[in-house]
């Protein structure tokens, strides 16, 4: 009985070693193999810091040493910001409707210079309206509505640049103005 149940031992042993290679191998070239899309670039890293930027095509990783770090997309993206209340040098408030475009063009900046590039922008650009237009009195803000675009965009260029970021354009839309409080206005119109 024992003779019937015990298979060529060698055989079986050589067996298993080749389908463990085999999928050995197969990890190895899945690892290996990466296909970046078109407008996308991708960061790898090798041992922790920074080996290579890969645009589009085909690349080959060295398995289980480089590491993908990020996909970053070169493409324009936009960011259109929820209405904000913003308060002009004169009390009001106005409700402003901003859209931003920006586009990566240091994929390896915006990796390593910023934690999360969006929410960093997101909040750069609710922190450079407020300033701006804060120093606008509402007359201002009205008549000079694209000159305040351009004041934002300038702004958050100086600072996108150092992340790999550049802003293309913004986009402002002025809802209603209302009074902040009858006591905030009324020592604006006192002579």
């Amino acid at each position: 009985v024992q003779e019937a149940l015990r298979v060529n031992e060698p055989t079986d042993v050589w067996s298993l070693i080749l389908l463990l290679l085999a999928l050995f191998g197969g990890i190895a070239v899945f690892r290996a193999v990466r296909l970046v899309p078109r407008s996308c670039a991708l960061i790898v890293e090798r041992r922790g810091r920074f080996h290579a930027e890969y645009r589009a095509g085909l690349h080959l990783l060295m398995p289980f040493i480089d590491r993908e770090r990020s996909m970053v997309d070169l493409r324009e993206q936009e960011m259109v910001m929820s209405p904000r209340q913003v308060t002009t040098s004169d009390g009001l408030v106005v409700s402003t409707d901003l859209t931003v475009y920006f586009q990566v063009i240091d994929p390896v900046r915006t990796t390593y210079q910023v934690p999360n590039y969006l929410e960093a922008c997101e909040q750069l650009v609710i922190t450079t309206l407020r300033h701006v237009v804060g120093a606008m009195d509402l007359e201002q803000v009205l008549a000079g509505r694209e000159q305040v675009g351009v004041r934002v965009r300038d702004v958050l260029n100086w600072t996108t640049c150092r992340w790999g970021v550049r802003v293309g354009g913004v986009e402002l839309t002025l809802s209603e103005a209302s009074l902040m409080s009858s006591d905030a206005r009324r020592p604006l119109d006192a002579p």
